[in-house]
């Protein structure tokens, strides 16, 4: 105890910053033998990188981030599915898009939306297209190849008005309603619209 006291009353001598002469004269001391701060397990603290007058705070939101709070799987999308339809009715789609619901089996991360064609690109490192699907129907090389006659898409071209990239975990349920509004698009059961933009848009009201 007496140690730490000792440490403790040497830290506070020390100039901010610490002059190299201080620094050449500082004895370390074993962190065990510092008096414990907190009282609180370290898995049990939440840590931040700089002051925060919390008396200041009105309000705490959560940012979709995995950071303090874990979402579960497939129930956080299947909510974002429902509120994203429900909102596309209220725009004036037709009610019956209520009835889709989300299809954990179908999105993967990382895959990219053609707006101009409705399509869905699985994409390689060098920008081959792996994979492509129109609505839920997976096209075969041949009928990709009438739409992308190289069979690649240029990385200059990704991030653009037509090519973007569903690269979060929160964008599975845009992916899958994107996918699911072409479905319902080609059989007529929508009116064609820029539906790239509206699940966007939809999503961001619903999230608000």
């Amino acid at each position: 105890a007496a140690e730490a006291a000792t440490a403790t009353a040497r830290l506070a001598e020390l100039s901010y910053p610490p002059t190299a002469d201080e620094l050449a004269r500082y004895v370390a001391v074993d962190a065990a033998a510092l008096p414990r701060t907190f009282k609180r397990e370290p898995k049990q603290r939440v840590f931040a990188n700089r002051a925060l007058r919390c008396d200041k705070i009105t309000y705490y939101g959560f940012d979709m981030d995995y950071t303090l709070a874990e979402y579960k799987s497939p129930q956080y999308e299947s909510l974002v599915y429902d509120l994203v339809t429900a909102r596309l009715v209220e725009l004036g789609y037709p009610a019956r898009l209520t009835e889709l619901h989300y299809d954990p089996s179908f999105p993967i991360r990382g895959l990219v939306v053609d707006t101009e064609l409705g399509n869905l690109l699985k994409v390689g490192q060098h920008g081959e297209i792996i994979v492509c699907y129109h609505g839920r129907v997976r096209l075969s090389k041949r009928q990709t190849l009438r739409h992308y006659p190289a069979l690649q898409i240029h990385s200059n071209e990704i991030g653009g008005s037509r090519f973007s990239v569903l690269n979060t975990l929160f964008s599975l349920p845009e992916c899958c309603l994107f996918a699911d509004l072409v479905q319902l698009l080609e059989r007529g059961d929508v009116v064609r619209d820029d539906v790239a933009a509206v699940v966007v848009a939809a999503a961001g009201a619903a999230a608000a």
